[in-house]
């Protein structure tokens, strides 16, 4: 019986550092995105210049 909260708590901890590495992969993602439409945005602006 006294196992199971710290196997409560570290499947918790588990969590909050899964929902943390995926929020990083989040930001990471839409920085490239972002990154990638001004890339475009500027070539197509240049294009037209």
């Amino acid at each position: 019986m006294n196992q199971t909260p710290t196997k409560t708590s570290s499947s918790v901890a588990f969590l909050g550092e899964t929902k943390k590495s995926m929020l990083k992969a989040a930001v990471l993602f839409i920085a490239v995105i972002y990154v990638y439409y001004c890339a475009i945005y500027s070539i197509y602006w240049y294009l037209i210049k």
